[in-house]
């Protein structure tokens, strides 16, 4: 696994020996990026009217990650909030 500690262009010397006698050299190049992920929807907004009966609201939120490596996150209201996220 190659490791990079910052966000640019990335080289890196690989070599390797086929057969304990073939010696062989190429250059890995590449560009960092931050991990991130795609959300569908920047602001959600729950509207409320005085004869809705409905206690609860539901909006649905698609997050993707459109790169080939595994990303974690988690979704955080704060102590007092209202809201509640499930998967």
């Amino acid at each position: 696994m190659l490791e990079a500690r910052s966000e640019g262009d990335f080289k890196h010397p690989l070599q390797y020996i086929i057969n304990g006698k073939h010696f062989f050299e190429l250059e890995i190049i590449g560009k960092v990026i931050k991990p991130f992920l795609h959300i569908s929807k920047t602001e959600v907004k729950f509207v409320a009217c005085e004869d809705d009966k409905q206690v609860e609201k539901h909006e649905n939120v698609v997050v993707t990650n459109p790169h080939n490596y595994p990303i974690s996150f988690e979704w955080s209201s704060g102590k007092t909030s209202l809201f509640k996220f499930t998967p």
